[in-house]
C-alpha cells in the first residue's frame, strides 16, 4: 500500500488517480478522459466481481484485505495496547484521575497516532498527484503550494479522526461497500455469524434438561411444638387443615 505511487512501470506509476487534471494511471497504463468507455466498462466489471465474490465470500475483504481494517487492527490498536494495556486497563485508566503517568500514556499515544496518520494521509495524497508532485510540495517553498499542503493538513486529520475516534463506525457509516453488503448475502455465503436455527435448537434442547448450576428445592419441615400442636386439634378442623410433612 505504501509503496504504490513510488513503483514506476514505464516510467509511469502503478496507480494513480489524479482528478484534478484527469489524468489516470493503472499498472503504469496512462488513461485519459477520452478513454471514459475504457473506465466504464473496467468499472462494471470490477463492481461486478466485488458482489459476485461478496456473495461466495462474505467479508472477507473487510476482515482480512481492507487498508483501513489492516492499519486499524494491526497498528493503531496494537500501538494502544502496548502504551496503555487491554480494554479492561484502558477503561481503568480513563476512569482514574489526571496524573503525570497518564497524561504521559495519553500524548504519546495520540502523538504516534498524529505521525502514522500523516504518513498514511501523505500516501493517499501521493496516489493521487504523483509521487514526484508530493516531493515537491514537501521540499519546496510551502508558498509556492498552499493548495496541496491544505490537503495534506485535511488527509493527516480525516485519518487521525477516523483512526483515533471514529474506527469501526467508518466502516457502518461511511464505507460504501459495507453499507451495501447486507443486500448481497445469502444462506450460501461464507459468514461467520450467529446461527440463530442451530442455537435455538440447542437452546430449547437445554431448557428441558436441568441446570447442573440449579439448587435442589427444599421441603418445608414442621417443627415438633407444631406436629403437638395439630394433633390436639379438633378433628373437623384436622380434615380441613393443610398436611405439613413429617
Amino acid at each position: 500500500m505504501f509503496a504504490g505511487p513510488w513503483i514506476r512501470i514505464n516510467g509511469n506509476p502503478l496507480l494513480m488517480i489524479n482528478i484534478i487534471e484527469r489524468r489516470f494511471s493503472i499498472l503504469g497504463q496512462i488513461f485519459w478522459p477520452q478513454d471514459t468507455v475504457i473506465f466504464a466498462v473496467a468499472m462494471l466489471v470490477f463492481i461486478t466481481s466485488i458482489i459476485i465474490f461478496t456473495t461466495a465470500f462474505g467479508r472477507l475483504w473487510c476482515g482480512w484485505a481492507c487498508p483501513q481494517t489492516v492499519m486499524m487492527e494491526m497498528v493503531f490498536r496494537k500501538i494502544e495496547y502496548f502504551i496503555e494495556g487491554d480494554s479492561a486497563e484502558q477503561r481503568a485508566l480513563d476512569a482514574a484521575p489526571w496524573t503525570a503517568k497518564k497524561f504521559f500514556k495519553k500524548f504519546t499515544k495520540q502523538l504516534i497516532f498524529l505521525g502514522l496518520s500523516f504518513i498514511v494521509g501523505n500516501t493517499l495524497f501521493a496516489y493521487i498527484v504523483g509521487s514526484e508532485k508530493l516531493l515537491a510540495i514537501q521540499l519546496d517553498d510551502p508558498r509556492n503550494h498552499i493548495a496541496g499542503l491544505t490537503f495534506m493538513c485535511l488527509f493527516t486529520l480525516l485519518f487521525y479522526g477516523i483512526f483515533a475516534r471514529f474506527r469501526e463506525q467508518a466502516c457502518t457509516f461511511i464505507c460504501p461497500y459495507g453499507r451495501f453488503q447486507s443486500a448481497v448475502l445469502d444462506e450460501n455465503t461464507m459468514v461467520v455469524a450467529y446461527d440463530n436455527q442451530r442455537g435455538e435448537k440447542r437452546a430449547r434442547g437445554s431448557a428441558a434438561r436441568p441446570s447442573r448450576h440449579a439448587r435442589p428445592r427444599a421441603t418445608a419441615t414442621a417443627s415438633p411444638a407444631a406436629n403437638a400442636s395439630r394433633s390436639a386439634r379438633p378433628a373437623s378442623i384436622s380434615a380441613t387443615a393443610p398436611r405439613w410433612n413429617a
